[in-house]
């Protein structure tokens, strides 16, 4: 493994800090990274967070190279427990080769590490982050990059560059365009270059990372009130509480999960399209995030009830398979992630005629009442939980939110506040104008000998296996309708039906089946169908406000929504948690910017703004 010069200097630079965010152009087989991690994990004033942002061009597909491991381990001091146990997690835990953002939490949360896939010149504007220290070679600097990495940089930044294949006149050209991008105090050390990112004048755009505008007294008191404890509700407390803040959980109900996260079961997959559209790439991001959260917790099919027994999305009919079959993706995804299979492949693995689709080997089922329930115990003693409360009113006194009961009374007060309450969010003043609905969704279950599958389908319904975490049913649904009734209706079962004999036709219901059980419930759905994630727009000011820019949105200080995430909260609740999370500490954000956008609370105001209205 090639020594790395400047390790002692990062550590000089990360003593005594919170956090650090270390930014590698260079990445290649993780040579840097070992090395880092290692003196991180032995170093008593190391911060308690380093976040490691790598962008890669060619994804190392077997994970950080056994070779770079294998070298790394007897060259790093004295090979410590916390490095090793780091390393063995990081092998485990390697994520297919897609491309986005894709993050582990590693050590504890002790570094976090956050792969970009894509070249420099489009993934750069991308990131959501100020680092304090970056290394990138001499071969992959251009004056935009350049430009971008002022933008990007932290005061006093560190900036290690690989000069070996670089002459004296490359060399030249080069440090007049760093020092014009800011970047001071050369260094040679060996065959690297130590620029120092201390401006002359304060870049614009450097400022453009999204760290939230909070109070003193948020930043000194790292205290969250979180009204609902569904999915959206739990992974806040999870995602804060590993940062050390300190949650309120109010709950209208007597335990968690008892409104849109209480079915027995629920499917996880991504999304694929032709085109990789922003559906296909959010998903893509939640799903294998939600995957190594879940992980952490324990596992799928362990402490977590359910399984990770693959999901296979079936097209509607051969007419749509010979159609679907005949599109191009445009990431040749590897196997573990999706797998195209024809009528014949998915006929032998589901047992029965179908007409084939996409695979999904990681995918599956869980319950999401005890996924919400592992998400709340990993918090131990920063979660407060206030069962059977209902926040009736907000009210702000210019440092803090009060959430009062209907009595007047306070149930709990924080300078932050996160509605992850769905559609009940709309009952109070502030969030009386977000665009939410309420749609209602029935579940059937079907009896095990009208169900039994080795894996779970979905296409215009979705069915689980049958299992006894799951009740000792199938769980067939859901139904999307406007009626506001809880009650069990049997053409709702007909239609959830209906449909599974579109997909199985060789499939025949029970004779029972207007008298099956099942559940209705209703889920929290936006305009646009995506969910809204971040700071939420002050109602108030945006009449007179003219920005038509997200980020200069008035919004309401100290609020924050997790909110409207339809049938996909499984695996938007992990990475919605983490992005706001994000935003409050100042840390890089865990999707690109063009992304997060989509979920910006404010997107809706601002399209009204720039329609004239």
């Amino acid at each position: 493994m090639p020594t790395i010069p400047t390790i002692a200097a990062l550590q000089d630079r990360w003593r005594k800090r919170s956090s650090f965010t270390l930014l590698d152009l260079d990445f290649i087989n993780g040579h840097r990274l070992l090395p880092v991690a290692d003196a991180l994990l032995s170093d008593p004033d190391a911060p308690a967070c380093l976040h490691y942002v790598a962008v890669i061009d060619a994804w190392p597909e077997a994970g950080i190279a056994a070779s770079a491991i294998d070298a790394a381990v007897p060259a790093c001091a004295q090979a410590n427990a916390p490095f090793a146990a780091f390393v063995a997690q990081l092998s485990s835990a390697w994520l297919p080769a897609v491309p986005g953002f894709q993050r582990l939490v590693l050590a504890d949360g002790r570094l976090v590490l956050t792969l970009v896939s894509g070249a420099l010149a489009a993934s750069l504007p991308q990131l959501d982050l100020a680092f304090d220290a970056c290394y990138c070679h001499v071969a992959e600097i251009a004056p935009s990059i350049i430009r971008w990495l002022g933008r990007l940089a932290a005061p006093q930044a560190m900036l290690t560059i690989d000069t070996r294949a670089c002459d004296a006149s490359v060399a030249d050209g080069i440090g007049k365009e760093f020092a014009q991008a800011g970047f001071v105090d050369a260094e040679t050390c060996a065959d690297y270059w130590v620029l120092r990112f201390a401006p002359r004048h304060a870049h614009a755009a450097h400022h453009g990372h999204r760290r939230d505008a909070l109070s003193i007294q948020a930043v000194q008191e790292k205290h969250a009130i979180v009204i609902g404890a569904g999915l959206a509700g739990a992974a806040a407390c999870h995602r804060l509480s590993v940062r050390g803040w300190r949650c309120s959980l109010i709950e209208a109900q007597a335990a968690p999960a008892q409104q849109a996260s209480g079915n027995a079961a629920g499917i996880f997959m991504p999304v694929l399209s032709q085109d990789d559209n922003p559906l296909s790439r959010l998903t893509r991001a939640a799903y294998l995030f939600a995957l190594h959260i879940w992980d952490g917790l324990g596992g799928v099919g362990r402490t977590l009830p359910g399984q990770a027994c693959g999901v296979l999305q079936l097209a509607r009919s051969d007419a749509a398979l010979t159609a679907t079959a005949q599109q191009r993706t445009p990431w040749p995804y590897p196997a573990d992630f999706a797998q195209w299979l024809d009528g014949a492949q998915a006929s032998i693995g589901l047992r029965q005629r179908v007409a084939g689709g996409w695979w999904f080997p990681m995918a599956g089922w869980l319950h999401p009442a005890a996924v919400c329930e592992a998400m709340l115990g990993a918090c131990g003693d920063r979660l407060q939980v206030n069962y059977q409360r209902q926040a009736q009113r907000l009210m702000h006194d210019g440092d803090h939110w009060h959430v009062l009961a209907a009595d007047g009374s306070s149930i709990a007060h924080a300078a932050v506040l996160i509605l992850a309450n769905g559609v009940q969010a709309t009952q109070f003043a502030q969030t009386a104008h977000l665009p939410l609905s309420a749609i209602r969704g029935q579940v059937t279950h079907l009896p095990a000998q009208a169900a039994d599958l080795p894996f779970a389908i979905c296409g215009d319904a979705y069915l689980t296996p049958v299992t006894p975490a799951a009740g000792g049913f199938a769980s067939l649904g859901a139904t999307y309708s406007d009626a506001t009734d809880v009650s069990l209706r049997a053409e709702d079962h007909h239609e959830n039906i209906r449909h599974l004999q579109q997909m199985l036709p060789d499939w025949q219901p029970p004779p029972d089946w207007a008298a099956l059980d099942g559940r209705a419930g209703f889920r929290c759905v936006a305009a646009d169908r995506l969910p809204l994630v971040g700071a939420l727009p002050d109602p108030d000011r945006l009449a007179g406000s003219g920005d038509t820019r997200l980020q200069d949105m008035p919004r309401l200080p100290g609020l924050y929504g997790l909110l409207a995430y339809g049938s996909r909260g499984l695996i938007w609740s992990p990475l919605a948690a983490e992005l706001l999370a994000a935003q409050l500490n100042g840390e890089p954000a865990p999707l690109s910017r063009d992304l997060a956008a989509l979920l910006d609370p404010a997107r809706f105001a601002l399209k009204q703004r720039r329609q004239g209205r």
